[in-house]
C-alpha cells in the first residue's frame, strides 16, 4: 500500500514539473484568456476605493448580477470578484481576506459543490497560477497544491491545444469572449442576449462526492466574518440561484446543507435557498449562470435584501429610495 502511494505522488510530482517546463519553455495563454480576468478583479480589489461592496464566488456570482445597478441603488462602490468555482472558495477568501478594509461589505456567495469538491479548487488553480503566479500566495493548504497536480494532464491537453493551434495559425475565438467578457466591475456580460442552451440535464452537485460540506469551508467562512468584524466591515452569506427544476431534483440535499449553514455559520445569513430559485429560461449555459432575464430579476432581489440587511431599522431612508 504504501509503495503504491509513494509511486502515485512520484507521478504526480512528475506531471507538474512537466507542465511547468512546457510553461516556461512555450509560454502562457495569450491576454484574452478568460482567466486573465482574475488579474484585473485583483487590480480593483487592490485600487478601488472604500466602502466597497465586494462579492466573492464563482460564476454564478460572475454571471448573475448587475453591479452597476447595485452600485446606483446602494450608493456604493462594487468589485464582481467572481469567476470560475473551481479555483475554489478558500482561495477566493483568502484572496480578498488581507484587502477588506473599514466599511466594505463582503457578500460570499458561493455554488453548492463549492462547499465540498470545488473548496479547495480544481484545474482553474493552474489556470490561475499560468496567468497570475502571484497568487500562490493565498493557498493556504496542502490540499490546494495537490489538486493543482492532480488535474495537470487536463491543463497540460488545453495547453499543449492551445499552442498548437498558434502555431498553426489556427487560433479560434475564445469561449464566452474571454477577458473582454466582463466589464469595469468585474460582470460577465458576453452573454447577455444570447440564446440560452439546454441546460436541464446538467447537475448542480459534484458526481461522486460524499460529504455535502467539509468543515473546514464552515471554519473559512467564519473566519473570514469574523476577520471583516475586526476591520470594522461587514459580511454576509448569499445562496446562489438555480432553476427550479434543479432545486426539485435536489431539495432534500439543499435542505440539509441549508439547515447545517444555519446552525455553524456565523456569519449573517440574508436569504434562503428557496428565494433564489427561478424559471428554467432564466438560465443561460448552467444551472448557475442566469442569462439578460434572470440577472435583472436576481438583482433587484439582491438590491432589496441588501437593504433590508445594511438598513434594518431605517428602510425608508436607504440610499436609492425616495423620502417623503
Amino acid at each position: 500500500m504504501a509503495a503504491k502511494l509513494i509511486l502515485k505522488s512520484s507521478i504526480l510530482i512528475l506531471m507538474i514539473l512537466v507542465s511547468l517546463a512546457v510553461i516556461a519553455k512555450l509560454g502562457h495563454f495569450d491576454q484574452d484568456f478568460y482567466y486573465y480576468a482574475i488579474v484585473d478583479k485583483h487590480n480593483m480589489l487592490m485600487t478601488t476605493k472604500s466602502p466597497r461592496l465586494i462579492l466573492v464566488g464563482g460564476s454564478n456570482v460572475g454571471f448573475g448580477l448587475n453591479s452597476e445597478r447595485i452600485k446606483e441603488q446602494l450608493e456604493i462602490n462594487v468589485i464582481n470578484m467572481g469567476a470560475a468555482a473551481d479555483i475554489g472558495l478558500r482561495y477566493m477568501l483568502e484572496e480578498v481576506k488581507g484587502n477588506i478594509r473599514e466599511g466594505d461589505v463582503l457578500i460570499v456567495c458561493p455554488e453548492y459543490y463549492q462547499f465540498n469538491k470545488y473548496f479547495n479548487g480544481g484545474a482553474g488553480l493552474l489556470y490561475l497560477l499560468d496567468v497570475y503566479p502571484a497568487g500562490i500566495k493565498n493557498f493556504t493548504s496542502y490540499k490546494q497544491y495537490y489538486n493543482a497536480i492532480e488535474n495537470v494532464p487536463q491543463f497540460l491537453n488545453r495547453r499543449l491545444l492551445a499552442i498548437l493551434r498558434e502555431m498553426m495559425g489556427r487560433q479560434r475565438p475564445h469561449r464566452r469572449g474571454g477577458r473582454h467578457g466582463f466589464n469595469e466591475f468585474g460582470d460577465f456580460i458576453y452573454h447577455l442576449g444570447k440564446e440560452s442552451e439546454d441546460i436541464s440535464q446538467m447537475s448542480i452537485f459534484s458526481r461522486g462526492t460524499t460529504d455535502l460540506i467539509e468543515p473546514e469551508a464552515i471554519e473559512a467562512i467564519n473566519n473570514i466574518y469574523e476577520h471583516a468584524r475586526k476591520q470594522n466591515a461587514q459580511a454576509f452569506f448569499y445562496f446562489p440561484s438555480i432553476p427550479i427544476l434543479h432545486y426539485e431534483r435536489n431539495m432534500d440535499e439543499i435542505e440539509n446543507i441549508h439547515q447545517q449553514l444555519r446552525r455553524q455559520l456565523l456569519i449573517p445569513i440574508i436569504n434562503e435557498p428557496y428565494d433564489q430559485v427561478f424559471p428554467l429560461d432564466y438560465f443561460y449555459d448552467s444551472p448557475y449562470h442566469p442569462n439578460a432575464k434572470g440577472r435583472q430579476v436576481r438583482t433587484e432581489k439582491f438590491i432589496d435584501e441588501m437593504r433590508k440587511a445594511l438598513y434594518p431599522d431605517n428602510l425608508a431612508a436607504a440610499p436609492g429610495d425616495s423620502v417623503d
